[in-house]
């Protein structure tokens, strides 16, 4: 069985984004059973405006931060409780990992909320805070400092996230923000492998998503040499719309400009 030996802040930043997809279940579940429609209304004071919204379609999963059960405070709970640590490191059978990560969400209603894109952004920036755990931030969050009179764009978002994440360092990444309900990319055909950054500048947020072959996606443009992807504007899908190809979407991150 595959097994992870490394502290704890080395889990959450090459395991973390993995659990992820574990999330995006268990909300389709939850979304069945009893949240057809945003609940951003139910969160009162933790959220900054407690508006009923009613959007039903495209919903996010949310960790109820506010209570202390975001994203890494549940892997350093189950690393804590059920694996052996040596020497500030842990032996983790990930396949055992997963199924206790997918049980500390159970009741579903106590760990997870079903918010529109807007609202969890919303959530999400009223109750951030440190994880003392990892030291942190909380669940999702890119803090980025932009200088004095410097403008939140493409290009800054772009260098800020290469330099932040890991996965993106020295890795083929481009960006694109809404235009007219989509983001439109421009690809080199020959790029063996790379990262999209679907940049929603309306509430701050960037999508990750990954290709590992650009000639399976987009359209070949007339200089032979590109490709052009069009991915519709949604949240739970991200979808070529010209070869219907269905990007790996890796993790979702807000943007906090200071």
């Amino acid at each position: 069985m595959a097994k992870f030996i490394g502290t704890l802040e080395e889990f959450e930043q090459f395991i973390g984004p993995s659990t992820n997809k574990v999330v995006t279940k268990l909300g389709k579940t939850l979304k069945k059973k009893s949240q057809a429609s945003c609940q951003n209304h139910k969160l009162g004071e933790h959220t900054i405006t407690a508006e009923k919204c009613g959007k039903h379609k495209s919903l996010d999963a949310a960790h109820f931060s506010h209570l202390k059960k975001d994203r890494k405070s549940i892997i350093a709970a189950i690393l804590k409780q059920n694996f052996p640590q040596i020497k500030g490191e842990y032996e983790v059978c990930l396949s055992e990992f997963l199924i206790q990560y997918e049980a500390a969400h159970q009741p579903l209603e106590e760990s997870l909320i079903m918010l529109c894109r807007q609202h969890h952004s919303a959530y999400d920036r009223k109750n951030r805070t440190i994880d003392e755990a990892c030291d942190q931030e909380t669940d999702q969050l890119i803090k980025i400092q932009i200088p004095e009179n410097q403008e939140l764009n493409v290009n800054t978002i772009k260098k800020t996230l290469m330099q932040q994440i890991h996965y993106l360092e020295g890795k083929i990444c481009n960006i694109a923000k809404i235009s007219g309900e989509i983001w439109n990319f421009n690809i080199n055909k020959e790029n063996a492998e790379g990262f999209l950054l679907c940049y929603n500048q309306f509430d701050a947020s960037v999508s990750i998503l990954k290709y590992v072959d650009a000639h399976e996606i987009g359209n070949l443009k007339k200089n032979k040499e590109t490709m052009s992807v069009i991915i519709p504007v949604q949240e739970e899908e991200f979808i070529d719309k010209a070869s219907q190809f269905k990007f790996e979407f890796i993790e979702h991150v807000y943007l906090i400009n200071e």
